[in-house]
């Protein structure tokens, strides 16, 4: 059997095994020990799913000003036995036409909550949400950066002009959530007088982990309701939330 294809069944094999699981109501083991995962964890209107990378179904390699990625490199370098994934599902042509599929934005995002009930660390957690979330977000759903961070970083963030604007604005259908864990939030606007500056001192917060926060390889069903709720207040748009349930 050629190489790719045994990939690929391999890939899909995996895919189901987690989806009829998830279906039937069976246990999805977490590897690392921290407990079951079932289908009467989530509420009814809870709908599973699987995806894969653009790469192993998008195609269109060479199209539309894509450059070539990692993977382009790697495929054509003979690994595999010359497979690669030039055309693959030619996702990128049938999305709409034959598929009738929707084009989404993954972001990773924690679920940051303050240390104290301080103002300060309150509007810190925010300001998680915008770097973390809105960096990507806010262009695609209301044609710019968040304000917060067009003020912190100021001329060292690009600027849209109201065509780009206007052409990013809209594009995408859904934004999907990878949830890992919970962190706690301190107020660091002090750094902000730094005269070197980087993303984090932009940000103007400090990222705590606590014995109290979950740690990546533990599902918390209440952390992953708090997030599904707060994100789509901040944004007014469809989430559908990709949560991590392994480690490696």
């Amino acid at each position: 059997m050629p190489p790719a294809k045994q990939l690929r069944d391999l890939f899909t094999t995996i895919l189901l095994v987690f989806i009829i699981a998830a279906a039937a109501n069976l246990p999805v083991i977490v590897l690392s020990g921290a407990g079951d995962v079932r289908r009467s964890d989530f509420p009814d209107t809870f709908v599973f799913g699987a995806g894969s990378s653009a790469y192993q179904v998008e195609g269109a390699a060479f199209e539309d000003g894509r450059m070539p990625s990692i993977w382009d490199t790697f495929a054509h370098a003979g690994i595999y036995g010359g497979a690669n994934a030039d055309v693959s599902c030619d996702a990128y042509h049938k999305y709409k036409s034959t598929q009738h599929g929707f084009v989404g934005l993954n972001l990773f995002a924690y679920r940051p909550i303050p240390c104290t009930n301080e103002t300060a660390d309150i509007n810190a957690v925010q300001r998680v949400y915008d770097f973390y979330v809105g960096w990507f977000a806010n262009p695609l759903i209301f044609g710019d950066y968040p304000d917060v961070m067009k003020r912190n970083v100021g001329s060292r963030l690009p600027e849209f002009t109201r065509e780009e604007s206007m052409q990013v604005k809209g594009a995408i259908d859904f934004i999907a959530l990878n949830h890992y864990q919970t962190i706690h939030v301190k107020d660091s606007s002090s750094s902000l007088e730094s005269k070197i500056r980087d993303y984090t001192i932009d940000g103007a917060f400090e990222l705590i982990y606590t014995e109290e926060d979950s740690p990546p390889d533990q599902v918390s069903l209440a952390n992953i309701h708090e997030s599904m709720m707060t994100l789509p207040c901040l944004y007014n748009f469809y989430l559908i939330f990709h949560l991590t349930i392994c480690s490696v």
